[in-house]
């Protein structure tokens, strides 16, 4: 779990406490985690929460070594394919504005732009603009 975790404090990562992964593991408050492995070694993971027939990725994150390699579409295509078997219609994530390769990976997928949250994140030169979509699953 330490490997797993500490994908998230690689560059580009989110940030999470230990304490908020291990609750996504455990499956607390609807949440789980999808974990993406190469050769035994963790290179992604992607943590979703579900409520009735929607969910929200709440934190993706690949490894600086496995991007671009299709691992972070992998990942939600494996979201995708569970979900619609779940019935869930519809998932929603936030990006920071700035973020042009997860956009524009979320873009290929199918998602598409539902708002602006204006100086939603934090980031070294004050605050940043979250970018929110949705996928139609069903």
């Amino acid at each position: 779990m330490d490997a797993v975790f500490a994908l998230d404090r690689e560059p580009g990562g989110n940030g999470w406490s230990r304490e908020q992964f291990l609750s996504a593991c455990q499956g607390h408050n609807n949440e789980r985690a999808l974990l993406l492995f190469v050769q035994g070694e963790p290179i992604g993971f992607l943590v979703y929460q579900t409520v009735l027939d929607e969910a929200e990725v709440l934190n993706v994150v690949v490894a600086k070594s496995a991007r671009g390699r299709g691992n972070g579409r992998r990942l939600l295509n494996d979201l995708c394919v569970r979900l619609r078997k779940q019935g869930v219609k519809r998932l929603f994530l936030e990006v920071r504005i700035g973020n042009v390769a997860a956009i524009s990976l979320y873009r290929a997928v199918g998602f598409t732009r539902i708002g602006l949250r204006k100086n939603y994140y934090r980031s070294g030169s004050g605050r940043e603009d979250a970018l929110m979509l949705a996928l139609e699953l069903i």
